[in-house]
């Protein structure tokens, strides 16, 4: 169990009204000024449930995400009623404690509580008199609180953040447990009641860019495996250098490239290529960084460039088909698998191709007329389509 993950840092900087430690990496970026947003949902139940809940990502184009806080605040009402089953009488303490797990797939490991548990009384009651539900050997007690407000969970995480980057959704599992302590020969039923208010804070910087210098700057997909960055400068000087980045998570950025300045001028415009790799998956988030004359250094925003919605473009032609079928990729794609499947679903063969954007699939004309599926699985991206096709 566990109420706050421990981060063993050499250097670190306090910021105090986050009530967490940021390292002193994270701001090799930031000149000192983190922003935060936040989301936020509260949730009911009767102590005993399971909540499925969304909450948005973390944009990339707002900045660089350098930590993010998620915590839980709960307040716990309960009842019960107690009934003495023995022939002599019983004082009793009853104790009640609470368990809540928070899962996501964005998580290293779930976030529990510390399952603390609370004494409450004793009730002293009389020997049992056989009538079930009422006289001295019985207790009904109206709802108290057990918790109010109580910050159940928090958790900070400065790395392993890229599940809670995007323009989508963070999708959480929380479970929750009220159970009870008693000693004794006795019948019990309890009745909680919770509300638990569950925030997650997105702390980041914005990325300094120089001051009415970079005009436009946009990462492209083409038809082929390449990506082209272009950029636009206003007020151009000798001695700049433009160094391309890319990151898989926005967050953690690698140089591929360099670009020179080239001439004094008003708008410079500049072009550099990225080839695709296997390592590349579903989004590939680009910036520049730019060192001046003086080598100071400064950045550009971040372009994203969405890999699954690109190949989401694939289509078959000719469809209607009678002798063959071409698989049309919107770029070169290094390692696929197709399935071509009966109207039914069965599988009816299965080809292997590499390095293409158009695989081709003969010998359709031994196919009976009628509907027929194309189960694509693009490996390298880990994405599978499935396309209609028709035989004449």
């Amino acid at each position: 169990m566990k109420t706050l993950k421990t981060l063993t840092l050499c250097t670190c900087i306090i910021l105090a009204t986050a009530g967490f430690i940021f390292p002193e990496s994270s701001f090799s970026q930031c000149n000192g000024v983190i922003k935060s947003v936040s989301y936020s949902t509260v949730l009911t139940g009767t102590g005993n449930d399971e909540h499925v809940f969304l909450l948005p990502q973390f944009d990339p184009s707002k900045g660089t995400l350098v930590a993010v806080k998620i915590s839980n605040i709960i307040t716990l009402d309960y009842s019960f009623q107690l009934e003495n089953n023995s022939h002599s009488a019983v004082s009793y303490t009853l104790g009640v404690g609470r368990n809540d797990w928070v899962g996501c797939s964005a998580l290293s490991s779930p976030l529990t509580n510390a399952s603390n548990v609370i004494d409450f009384g004793p009730y002293a009651l009389a020997a049992s008199d056989g009538v079930t539900g009422s006289g001295p050997d019985f207790i009904s007690v109206p709802p108290f609180n057990v918790l109010n407000n109580y910050a159940d969970i928090t958790d900070s995480i400065t790395s392993g953040m890229n599940g809670f980057m995007g323009t989508g959704n963070v999708s959480f599992d929380y479970f929750t447990t009220t159970f009870y302590q008693l000693s004794g020969n006795y019948n019990f039923n309890q009745t909680p009641v919770d509300t638990m208010n569950f925030k997650i804070s997105y702390y980041y910087c914005s990325v300094t860019v120089i001051a009415s210098s970079i005009m436009d700057f946009q990462a492209a997909l083409q038809k082929d495996n390449d990506i082209n960055l272009s950029w636009q400068i206003a007020n151009e000087h000798l001695g700049r250098v433009y160094a391309t980045e890319k990151s898989a998570d926005g967050v953690n950025f690698t140089s591929f490239g360099t670009v020179k300045s080239s001439v004094d001028t008003t708008v410079a415009s500049y072009a550099y290529p990225y080839t695709l790799t296997s390592s590349d998956k579903n989004r590939v988030y680009f910036r520049l960084r730019i060192t001046d004359e003086n080598n100071n250094i400064s950045y550009s925003g971040v372009s994203k460039v969405d890999l699954g919605e690109q190949s989401a473009q694939l289509s078959l032609y000719p469809n209607p088909a009678h002798d063959y079928i071409n698989i049309l990729f919107p770029r070169t794609v290094n390692n696929i698998a197709v399935d071509l499947l009966s109207s039914s679903g069965e599988t009816i063969q299965r080809y292997a191709f590499k390095n293409t954007n158009m695989p081709r699939i003969n010998a359709i004309s031994q196919l009976a007329p009628g509907v027929y599926f194309i189960h694509v699985y693009d490996l390298d991206q880990h994405k599978s389509y499935v396309l209609p096709l028709m035989t004449q």
